[in-house]
């Protein structure tokens, strides 16, 4: 616990001397989420949410942080919010790539949306031709849809 706590620190001096780069936060985050890995407390869930969104203050248009809040709140089951946040993924990347397509399937899936979900999950392949993952979420969906 030790090393997160010094970690958070000087992510948090990197976050106060330049407060509109998304490094520390972005940084900050990532060391909640492996702090959660590890020990499965879920207030580290609670705090990667509140860097996220600390994060997304200073930066609105940032695809990179859009997407780790979709996967957070995907971890939470919260599908709505994250489809919205794929979303903004999407329409904010300079470039978008199988992973923010996939993701924003996934959330589709999970709502019942699969002729979406399959739609997405498509261009995930065709971005991505050796994405394993999207390739099975597609053809369950594919199952479950019927198509």
């Amino acid at each position: 616990m030790g090393l997160y706590i010094e970690a958070f620190h000087s992510f948090q001096k990197a976050i106060s001397l330049f407060p509109n780069s998304k490094e520390g936060y972005l940084y900050k985050f990532l060391g909640h989420i492996s702090q959660y890995t590890d020990t499965k407390e879920y207030s580290s869930i609670k705090w990667a949410e509140c860097t996220l969104k600390e994060a997304l203050s200073k930066a609105k248009k940032n695809s990179d942080l859009h997407y780790y809040s979709a996967v957070v709140k995907m971890s939470q089951h919260k599908y709505s919010e994250a489809l919205q946040e794929c979303i903004r993924t999407i329409n904010y990347a300079d470039e978008v790539s199988a992973r923010d397509y996939f993701a924003k399937g996934l959330c589709e899936a999970c709502l019942d949306m699969f002729r979406d979900a399959l739609e997405d999950l498509g261009v995930a392949v065709k971005l991505d031709s050796e994405f394993v993952d999207a390739y099975l979420v597609r053809g369950k969906c594919s199952y479950i849809f019927g198509d």
